[in-house]
């Protein structure tokens, strides 16, 4: 199986390397691939053999605390949130790497040449569909990355990849599981049920001032009126600056002909590969039968015989493609280069099989032209100056409100920034503009601006850029009078009542249904509620609303022995139901389709192919050689040992 997917790589890569690509930055956060500092080299732990350095910790720390805005919450929410995130970040660490080195001590292994391959499949490093090595030293410019750095990480990630996939695709499911599985999906129930509206008993509740006072003084804080503030804004984008950005044509090309070199086409191939897959461990017999049908299809190539997956001998994969250097591996690289267009190369084996390749034609190296790459060029100056001013404003604008804290007037006059103002909001923020920012609005709630009346931090923006604002308006919580809430007060009394008399009556049905004294028609004539029947209804009934449907299915049958069928619920709209489960048949797979079938077991094997890869994870952590060097908290050398 896991040679399957080594096999396998160029066709299913394409389809998951934006998965991994994604993972990297999503888990491990952009920073997490800055260059190693020689002060951030102290060890904090080591798992497996391998260390884990105070600057990978500095870094996915560093990155996390940005994107959860610790720095403009309250001061005792922040270090507590500090201390948990620096727990998640040491663990994180810690769980990646002992997966990586479980992976690799049993061989799994990624080469440059598939690193690369897996990089160079980035839809957002191409242009035309074809890999552009400008985009992708613009993308590793942008986060500060150094090319050897990030190629490590995408093939560390993708051999944890590797791992998964061969343990998911391994999964499988047993005859019998199939067939619980059926019976229990498509059962069918007998069920009843009463449904008790709450607007039944209206007409015989009652609300008197003298309640409506009393839950009101004991409930004052169920009414207090939320804090809310006005702001006022300064807000810098680098959209707005682009507008005035202007590269001129002189720019332009002087650019491209200082950095011809990144806009070179790499000299490529376009050849026939044959590939007969051959175990290591094969017999000499089958070593002997590859061979023999490596040099017959040798032979077709060279007398110009087509040869396809169609029509050529069962097991032996044929491609037509077209790579540049570094996308070939070296079996295939070291014999192509040396050949002519038509050529047939002898025989030769790599890791996985033999292969035979006829060389259609060699596409030499050549560099864009010009007019090819100008508005590229363009909009990599323009974005590169862009970025330079808006780092300088952004340094003037926190210089300015830091020296001037009481006001953003000084640093609106001298950036020529429009002051903004909101309108009053609460901490729960808006649902758009930038008080739908958590970290706005945390910031304007924050006890340095809103009692200290300064001016905020710069808060950074998604958009790429940053605000600054500070408070001109603030109204405290405050409970609200009763003449203001007495409606909400009386909505609530009621409410309870009604659930009181409605649940007591609720009680009552359920024990007359469990004890059979009274059949449901007679329980239906005596409290005046509509007994409902449903007979063979099935998981997936639209005629029952869903609430009911998953109690019915979740409740033991009356004829099962263990069990009255009797169970109680309340709906969504506070409504009781009261309902009886009377039987109920298991499916029979022997009347389904092989299409239904088919659809189940993969259902299951997906299934059961993510609890697999569960328990893999788990026992690779609980067996992991787990050596804490450094208290990543108290600064202090702990020494302890553990299996994670």
């Amino acid at each position: 199986m896991l040679q399957k997917i080594s096999d396998r790589i160029q066709g299913w890569v394409a389809g998951c390397v934006i998965v991994i690509i994604a993972f990297v930055f999503v888990l491990w956060g952009i920073e997490y691939y800055l260059v190693q500092r020689p002060n951030g080299s102290k060890a904090l732990a080591k798992v497996d053999g391998k260390v884990i350095t105070q600057n990978q910790f500095n870094s996915l720390y560093h990155q996390l605390s940005l994107r959860f805005n610790f720095g403009v919450l309250d001061s005792t929410l922040r270090a507590h949130m500090q201390e948990q995130l620096k727990d998640y970040v040491l663990q994180q660490l810690i769980d990646e790497t002992s997966l990586l080195t479980a992976a690799q001590k049993v061989g799994f292994r990624v080469s440059d040449q598939d690193g690369q391959r897996l990089i160079m499949q980035v839809p957002q490093f191409q242009s035309a569909g074809q890999f552009d090595p400008q985009k992708f030293q613009q993308f590793l410019y942008k986060i500060k990355t150094p090319e050897l750095q990030f190629l490590q990480q995408i093939k560390d990630n993708f051999i944890i990849s590797q791992v998964m996939l061969g343990i998911k695709e391994s999964a499988f499911i047993l005859p019998n599981e199939v067939k619980r599985a059926y019976a229990l999906i498509h059962q069918k129930r007998d069920f009843g049920y009463f449904v008790l509206p709450l607007s039944k008993f209206r007409s015989e509740i009652r609300i008197t001032e003298k309640e409506i006072t009393s839950y009101y003084q004991q409930h004052k804080e169920n009414y207090r009126k939320s804090e809310q503030v006005k702001i006022s804004y300064l807000q810098m984008s680098a959209g707005d600056i682009e507008k005035e950005v202007m590269i001129s044509p002189v720019q332009v090309r002087e650019y491209y002909d200082q950095n011809k070199a990144s806009y070179l086409t790499p000299k490529k191939w376009k050849f026939v590969h044959v590939f007969i897959p051959l175990k290591p461990t094969a017999s000499s017999e089958r070593l002997a039968a590859v061979k023999g049908q490596i040099e017959e299809i040798k032979m077709k190539l060279v007398q110009g015989q087509s040869i396809s997956s169609k029509n050529s001998i069962p097991g032996v994969k044929v491609s037509t493609i077209t790579l540049a250097e570094e996308q070939l591996g070296p079996e295939i690289l070291s014999v192509i280069e040396k050949m002519k267009p038509h050529q047939v190369s002898d025989s030769f084996r790599s890791k996985g099989g033999f292969n035979v390749v006829k060389l259609i034609a060699v596409l030499p190296s050549k560099i864009k032209p010009y007019s090819e790459v100008e508005g590229q060029v363009r909009e990599l100056l323009q974005g590169q100056e862009v970025e330079k001013i808006l780092s300088q404003k952004t340094e003037q604008l926190t210089n300015l409100t830091y020296t001037n804290p009481d006001t953003l007037d000084i640093a609106a006059q001298q950036l020529n920034l429009t002051i903004q103002k909101s309108d009053w909001f609460t901490k729960k923020g808006e649902k758009t503009g930038v008080l739908s920012n958590p970290a706005v609005v945390n910031s304007a709630f924050g006890s340095d601006v809103l009692k200290d009346s300064n001016n905020s931090r710069p808060i950074p923006l998604k958009n790429g850029g940053v605000l600054v604002l500070r408070v001109i308006a603030h109204q405290p919580s405050e409970i609200k009078p009763l003449s203001d809430v007495v409606d909400e007060v009386r909505q609530v009394l009621l409410k309870n009542k009604l659930e009181l008399r409605a649940g007591l009556q609720a009680y009552k049905i359920s024990s007359a249904l469990e004890s059979l004294k009274m059949t449901p028609e007679g329980i239906s004539k005596k409290y005046g509620v509509q007994w409902i029947l449903k007979s063979k209804v099935t998981f997936d009934d639209k005629t029952v609303p869903a609430l009911i449907l998953n109690t019915a299915f979740s409740t033991l049958p009356m004829n099962s022995g263990m069990s009255s069928g009797v169970n109680t619920l309340t709906l969504d709209n506070g409504d009781y139901v009261v309902l009886k489960v009377f039987s109920y048949q298991l499916g029979n797979l022997g009347k389904s389709s092989a299409k239904q079938i088919d659809t189940l077991k993969k259902e299951l094997a997906a299934i059961k192919a993510e609890q697999d890869y569960q328990l893999y994870q788990k026992s690779v952590l609980d067996h992991g050689n787990i050596k804490i060097l450094f208290d990543h908290k108290k600064g202090l050398s702990s020494g302890f040992t553990a299996n994670s």
